[in-house]
């Protein structure tokens, strides 16, 4: 860390370009006795789940589903529109009963998935408050409008043909004249630009 505060890395991304052996945005250079030891800061040993818990509810979510092969996806599906994710997944840990209701679980899937819910259920205690549906429900997307609807992301990108802008694009192209398939080539661009 005195290293990273005397060069000016304060990012991770900053951190990884100075690890580079080489490239064009890399302006320090690691050094070869610290190169080890942020190797183990950036990917610790073991499973995300078993790494300290991020201060941020839904990116230590991410860390309890990451690892689950085969059912991050409908996991998080599950809880994708809770208002509070971390109370949604304690919820499918310790209070949901019919896993068979969520979209891509099935009885293949269900043994993977109760394996899964035991697993965490060793890691977190039951909280003390009961859990009920109604935490995987609730989240906000986009703006909402004064009658309580959602409204649209943003303008329409539709433009009638009247107010539509042209642009130019410049294409330099450059050909060896002794390859045998210059003709083609040729065809082959002109064909795309027309």
């Amino acid at each position: 860390m005195e290293w990273c505060a005397a060069n000016n890395v304060d990012t991770i991304g900053e951190l990884r370009r100075a690890m580079r052996p080489y490239g064009k945005f890399k302006r320090i250079k690691c050094p070869a006795g610290l190169h080890a030891e942020f190797e183990r800061l950036l990917d610790p040993p073991g499973i995300p789940a078993a790494w300290p818990p991020h201060p941020n509810e839904d990116h230590r979510v991410e860390q309890h589903l990451v690892h689950a092969a085969g059912l991050y996806g409908v996991l998080r599906r599950a809880i994708f529109d809770a208002k509070n994710r971390w109370e949604g997944m304690l919820y499918l840990i310790h209070f949901e009963d019919d896993f068979l209701q969520y979209k891509g679980i099935g009885p293949g899937l269900l043994p993977a998935v109760l394996a899964w819910r035991e697993y965490l259920r060793g890691r977190f205690p039951r909280p003390v408050a009961v859990l009920t549906p109604e935490v995987l429900k609730g989240r906000e997307f986009g703006p909402v409008r004064q009658n309580g609807s959602p409204a649209s992301a943003g303008p329409s990108t539709y433009m009638p043909p009247s107010t539509r802008t042209t642009s130019t694009v410049k294409l330099i192209v450059e050909f060896d004249l002794a390859d045998p398939h210059l003709v083609e080539k040729v065809r082959a661009i002109r064909s795309i630009v027309g």
